[in-house]
């Protein structure tokens, strides 16, 4: 049975609360809270569940503007690397960051906003705000309602269709304040409904994309194999039966190539109908959505010169005609029919 898992990023600057957020999410009990060792550099996976729901969870060292350098480098390898589409495997995605601001120091840094937010949603991946901390009292409300205007209008100069609905309050922490008020916990089953909307959303977005790439990068990985395979030889002008064997060792390859890249489309397909199904808990039918074909491709059909088998590649050479053909000549022929057939198979690459 499929193991369905939806990966969160929780970003924020030190002592916001995101531990505390996760722990209040997903029932867990990590150390948090003032006094207690920051977090690691880095992100750090945990696990957690949630309405019978399997959900990846990172948490981050804290964000500081003295090592936003720093933290943009942890970005491009952790988040922004996945989001260039390279990544088939949808387990591997981030579907949802969630950035923490603390509701009761009101505070909101430009750099938090231009170094991180923005250039993440301009990446395409999903951002939640989640204001923390807002337990209900009157200064505390008006800090939350300033930050949220000032968040939301200087998210929208850049990102146009960042929606107010993806801001969020949140109580992670029950207790009681100095003056005996009680401090109850709330946010999440708006959180984990955002999250899960991302998600669906997220396949949606990413699923043309994979099917173009599956084509893509197994016509360039085939490609660079048989280069590799023409350079290294020891091929000869004369040599017919060792030019038969590299045709014919290159064309196998090519139809492999064209049958993994036809199966995996199939099991990326499926895979995506069954993530977006089970995670899109908020669609207004219960149909589940199925996923048609986005791309298609042309499979060149080349015959050999000597009419034996079906051939894909064509290596231009005769050798009644080459007396004096050496071997360079050979393998530059060979090396212009492998680019001429990538060529061929990925401009043909279009949706349907």
């Amino acid at each position: 049975m499929e193991n369905f898992e939806n990966n969160i990023l929780v970003l924020g600057k030190t002592g916001v609360g995101k531990t505390a957020l996760i722990n209040y999410l997903f029932d867990l009990h990590l150390a948090s809270g003032a006094g207690l060792p920051k977090t690691e550099y880095g992100i750090h996976k945990n696990q957690g569940t949630y309405d019978g729901k399997t959900y990846n969870v990172y948490d981050s060292w804290g964000l500081e503007a003295n090592f936003a350098s720093r933290w943009n480098e942890v970005l491009k390898k952790q988040l922004f690397n996945r989001e260039e589409y390279h990544i088939v495997d949808i387990k591997q995605w981030f579907h949802t960051v969630i950035y923490c601001f603390s509701g009761k120091s009101g505070r909101i840094e430009d750099y938090e906003v231009q170094e991180i937010i923005i250039p993440i949603l301009k990446s395409g991946c999903k951002v939640i705000i989640a204001f923390t901390n807002t337990e209900a009292n009157a200064k505390t409300e008006v800090k939350v309602k300033e930050m949220r205007e000032h968040l939301l209008k200087g998210i929208q100069k850049v990102v146009k269709n960042f929606s107010e609905e993806d801001i969020i309050n949140i109580s992670s922490v029950a207790g009681e304040t100095f003056a005996g008020d009680k401090i109850e916990q709330f946010g999440k089953e708006e959180v984990f409904k955002i999250i899960n909307r991302n998600f669906a959303e997220d396949v949606l977005r990413r699923w043309p994309h994979m099917s173009r790439n599956n084509i893509l990068f197994k016509m360039i990985a085939w490609r660079e194999r048989s280069l590799i395979l023409i350079k290294e030889s020891n091929i000869g002008s004369f040599s017919s039966k060792k030019i038969d064997e590299m045709e014919k060792n290159i064309n196998d390859d090519l139809e492999n190539t064209y049958s993994a890249i036809d199966a995996d489309a199939v099991k990326i397909k499926n895979q995506m109908e069954m993530y977006y199904n089970n995670f899109y808990i908020d669609r207004n039918t219960t149909d589940c959505i199925s996923f048609s074909t986005r791309y298609t491709y042309c499979k060149p059909q080349i015959k050999v010169n000597n009419n034996k088998g079906k051939g894909r590649i064509k290596a231009v050479y005769n050798t009644l005609k080459s007396a004096f053909q050496n071997r360079i000549t050979v393998k530059q022929e060979f090396s212009g029919e492998v680019l001429k057939i990538y060529k061929e198979v990925t401009e043909s690459i279009r949706e349907v």
